[in-house]
């Protein structure tokens, strides 16, 4: 039986070979019919449920242990914690680098002073 073109009436709804979904668009409620024989279809829906479940258990694992903190930082930065964990590292480089030169900066200006001192 072909699937049919227009919305679904309540003679298409008794048919056996259909499935029939309520989804919620906000406020309005809509009834979808599906054929119940579409491989395709149950294979993207079986990949996203284990990507959902995949994800769950992700949280789960996060929110147990030290790491939480990170783990809710970087998806609410809709990035992952290993480059979340990266992108920390890089910036704590970056702040040794600069104590490093502005120490060397402020033993440059000492040696000057004192050089100084001794030439007058």
């Amino acid at each position: 039986m072909e699937p049919p073109k227009r919305k679904a009436g309540p003679q298409d709804r008794s048919s056996e070979n259909f499935q029939v979904k309520r989804r919620r668009a906000r406020s309005v409620s809509r009834w979808i019919v599906q054929p119940m024989d579409d491989p395709e279809k149950s294979m993207k829906n079986a990949r996203k449920d284990e990507r959902r479940r995949k994800k769950e258990a992700q949280v789960l694992l996060s929110q147990s242990g030290h790491g939480a903190s990170i783990m809710k930082d970087s998806r609410r930065r809709g990035r992952g914690a290993q480059e979340e964990l990266k992108v920390t590292k890089e910036r704590l480089r970056i702040s040794e680098e600069r104590i490093r030169d502005l120490e060397n900066q402020v033993h440059d200006l000492e040696s000057k002073l004192h050089d100084a001192g001794k030439i007058l």
